[in-house]
């Protein structure tokens, strides 16, 4: 199975696919988050999970779920706006939750590739400032998830990402009022000549 090109979804969809993977792996009990500001989360699970890390040892707890999606096909997790990204996460929303004793496991989702350095890095840092037990769950893995549950990838329609061209309502939308935006300026400065 090819990899899902998942830099062409848009960050909406990003959130639904991770939702859904964490339903599979902590339990249906996950909880997604509409449009807005988040406060450091797109969803939550409270409870024991059903297989994640392992089967064997799940988690149990309150789990906080962060989708980070990105819209470049190269980038990497060790990429200094990603990290900038987290310690801005970590400082500011992440440490209000674990105050607030709202967090016992954070779930971090990314497009980004993932090495295992890169990884322990991310791991430490979080541990180090908060601890709070971590994972950073990188497009590898995502992939992998996505080929053991083709049920996701039906459902969001993932396939459709190998299309040669698509067109989007909302781009199309998006097209026309620019263009309307730019045929008022250009009539302005007309007039004003």
């Amino acid at each position: 199975m090819r990899n899902s090109p998942l830099h062409d979804l848009y960050w909406q969809e990003f959130e639904k696919l991770v939702i859904l993977i964490c339903e599979r792996i902590l339990g249906t009990g996950t909880i997604i988050f509409s449009e807005g500001p988040d406060g450091g989360r797109d969803g939550k699970f409270t409870g024991k999970a059903e297989k994640f890390p392992s089967k064997a040892k799940p988690w149990e707890g309150k789990f906080i779920i962060q989708a980070k999606h990105t819209k470049k096909p190269t980038a990497k997790c060790s990429d200094s706006d990603f990290k900038n990204e987290l310690k801005k996460e970590v400082k500011k929303r992440l440490k209000n939750l674990v105050a607030n004793n709202e967090v016992d496991y954070y779930l971090i989702f990314t497009n980004r590739k993932l090495s295992g350095i890169t990884d322990a890095r991310i791991s430490d840092f979080i541990d180090i400032n908060l601890n709070v037990e971590n994972r950073v769950i990188g497009d590898e893995r995502i992939q992998l998830w996505l080929e053991e549950y083709p049920e996701i990838v039906k459902t969001l329609k993932l396939n459709d990402l190998f299309l040669p061209l698509q067109f989007y309502e909302k781009d199309l939308k998006d097209i026309i009022i620019k263009f309307s935006e730019m045929k008022s300026q250009l009539a302005e400065k007309i007039v004003e000549k």
